[in-house]
């Protein structure tokens, strides 16, 4: 992160080249390793990737304490280039190498609160399209070449069917890895939402409010990305987690069925949504609580089954009521009710945004 700071202007680009391209592109290469099995000559990979670095100890078997030392050299090399190129650049811009881009001479879609709000959400939107996808069909990869594996770990495949909730290894897997990426999907929608937030914290949306744009067109503008985008989003990878097995030779009916299964889940991102939507409105100093129903959702999908936490407990998070296809029969009534819920928080939101303070 230090290196890349020194490198943008800003400190978002940088942010976003550390999170998306380096995590997301060791993530990427870490999973196509473990897709390629460990008989494809490609296991030296993971020497490269500093994510596997606490891996390559192996703690439990054959310890190799030396491995410690490859971050602590790292952190090292990277501090001194930092240092390096941070004394070499003007102060208040980045290298020259990287100049940032000048603006658009004409306004075009910057003429209008919609337009300006995909100028500020497009990186992140491609960014979390990206990830997602990717990692579905990354998921769906490495779940396809499981089963041998985990016939040889019963305790391993005991884990991830009770994660899944059903007898049904395949059907098991699927649903948890689902319930997983649904979570990341309303994280999403909270982060979209949240430069909402952030506009008005810098100060930037007052001028907005001083024009002729109403709040509730300032609002709807960041509010439609939140709304939209995780929802069609997590249909792709509902369509793209069985891609693998379909290719090698699976039911090809599963593209569809697994996408109706996502779709299934789009209550709980639209919830998300709702719980951002009337906190910003009326409580915006808390809007950081709906970190705590998203991290709770991912514990409970993560760590419910291990723990063996009561069944009400695991119910208290966005999904905790919807329907899993194929492992349960859909249930259209919690998927109504709760949309309903999402839809009442949304216009309440809205109502707090309108009448509540923005400072400057």
């Amino acid at each position: 992160m230090q290196v890349l700071a020194q490198v943008f202007e800003s400190a978002r680009t940088a942010r976003a080249w550390t999170v998306g391209v380096v995590f997301g592109g060791m993530f990427l290469v870490r999973m196509m390793i473990d897709g390629a099995g460990p008989d494809s000559g490609y296991a030296w990979l993971r020497w490269l990737v500093p994510l596997e670095w606490g891996l390559l100890i192996r703690p439990w078997s054959g310890e190799r304490w030396w491995v410690a030392v490859l971050p602590v050299g790292l952190f090292v090399v990277l501090s001194a280039l930092a240092l390096r190129l941070e004394s070499a650049r003007d102060h208040g811009a980045g290298l020259r190498a990287v100049p940032s881009r000048s603006g658009n001479r004409r306004p075009g879609l910057l003429a209008g609160p919609f337009g300006l709000a995909w100028r500020l959400q497009r990186n992140g939107l491609i960014g979390w399209t990206i990830g997602l996808l990717v990692g579905a069909v990354g998921t769906g990869s490495i779940v396809s070449q499981t089963g041998d594996s985990l016939a040889k770990n019963p305790q391993v495949a005991a884990m991830l069917t009770k994660m899944g909730g059903s007898r049904d290894f395949e059907i098991s897997i699927y649903v948890a890895m689902l319930g997983i990426l649904a979570g990341i999907a309303g994280a999403m929608a909270a982060v979209l939402l949240g430069h909402l937030r952030r506009e008005e914290t810098h100060g930037h949306l007052e001028p907005m409010l001083a024009t002729a744009v109403s709040r509730w067109r300032a609002a709807a503008s960041h509010l439609v990305w939140a709304l939209v985008a995780p929802v069609v989003l997590m249909i792709g990878v509902g369509a793209l987690l069985p891609m693998a097995q379909v290719r090698a030779g699976g039911d090809g009916a599963m593209i569809g069925q697994y996408a109706r299964s996502a779709a299934a889940l789009a209550p709980g991102m639209l919830l998300i949504c709702g719980i951002a939507m009337i906190l910003l409105g009326w409580l915006p100093r808390l809007f950081n609580l709906v970190w705590v129903v998203i991290g709770w959702s991912l514990f409970t999908t993560w760590f419910a089954a291990l723990v063996d936490l009561p069944g009400w407990a695991v119910k208290l998070q966005p999904w905790g009521y919807l329907s899993f296809l194929p492992r349960d029969t859909m249930d259209w009534t919690p998927f109504l009710i709760e949309t309903a819920i999402a839809a009442v928080l949304v216009m309440l939101g809205l109502v707090g945004f309108r009448s509540r303070d923005i400072p400057a």
